[in-house]
């Protein structure tokens, strides 16, 4: 991984790499998108975002019209398993995409550019790749490095609060959004649908840690408040679920220790219903977002 660069001397124009890491319905994109109209009052500052979801939509839509299929007559189990096949054609996708996204912003020539890659997991290729266009592209920028997190575990988390690189609250957030968001571009296809892309996508989270794709020496960590991180999470859940024995399912699902049978999907789904409470989105104004990029991206501190 490399960090900060300065090409041909001391240059003045910088471009921000900023990488999300996630959960799916944590609310990166609501964030990222607000951040982007705010930059609109900042005359030097260009932004470009390249969303995940987007990329993989218009790839799966381009699947099942090559395979003669109609999406409302497949289960839920099927356009999943549709997804996972699809997996290499959407990542080649992406990748291209990285490199028209990144020429595009180059064109415009701002001193300041800002480059959003808004997706759960990057993994170290994706991550790589992204260094490599941007210094192809980029070439005489100093280019800074930003990891957006949804929190930063703390010293007085127990090991039964946490979730591969998450606190568990995060991970129960993303999974109520999960659940209960019915008009996401790639995940409104029914409950079952969406819990099976919620855990797929933890997958590989769990098993790889993210300060050797992100070490901090080289990437900032910057974390956002998606959510109130102040309710409490109650002992005590659903009938006799305790905490630890919803982490625990949680933790089996992911690394395949468990299937997702109709027992454990009811289960979670009511779980989800009973935490609702815990799913209220931070909102973050334009105006807030404004402070953010001045003083994340423009080095002004407000006091």
């Amino acid at each position: 991984m490399i960090g900060t660069e300065l090409h041909k001397g001391e240059s003045t124009e910088t471009l921000h790499l900023i990488f999300t890491l996630g959960v799916p319905g944590i609310g990166k994109s609501s964030l990222i998108n607000t951040l982007r109209r705010a930059s609109q009052a900042i005359p030097q500052m260009s932004v470009e975002v390249l969303t995940a979801d987007e990329v993989r939509s218009a790839i799966l839509a381009q699947e099942y019209q090559s395979r003669g299929l109609h999406v409302e007559t497949l289960s839920q189990e099927e356009i999943f398993k549709i997804e996972v096949e699809s997996g290499n054609k959407i990542k080649l996708a992406f990748n291209e995409e990285v490199s028209a996204r990144l020429i595009k912003l180059s064109k415009v020539g701002s001193p300041l550019s800002l480059f959003f890659l808004d997706k759960n997991y990057c993994s170290a290729s994706l991550v790589n790749h992204v260094n490599e266009e941007a210094a192809k592209y980029f070439s005489g920028y100093n280019i800074q490095r930003t990891l957006m997190v949804p929190d930063k575990t703390q010293p007085e988390d127990t090991e039964n609060l946490k979730f591969g690189p998450f606190r568990l609250q995060t991970i129960l957030v993303g999974l109520i959004r999960a659940i209960n968001r019915k008009n996401h571009i790639t995940m409104h296809y029914g409950n079952k649908h969406a819990l099976l892309s919620f855990i797929g996508s933890l997958m590989s989270q769990v098993s790889d840690e993210p300060a050797k794709r992100f070490p901090p020496v080289s990437y900032k960590w910057l974390e956002m408040d998606y959510y109130d991180k102040n309710i409490k999470i109650p002992e005590q859940i659903e009938g006799t679920l305790s905490l630890e024995n919803l982490r625990q399912l949680l933790m089996n699902l992911v690394t395949k220790k468990a299937e997702l049978d109709e027992e454990k999907f009811s289960q979670l789904v009511a779980v989800s219903q009973k935490l609702a409470h815990l799913s209220g989105f931070h909102e973050v104004t334009e105006p807030e977002c404004l402070i953010i990029l001045r003083r994340e991206f423009l080095g002004i501190d407000f006091k």
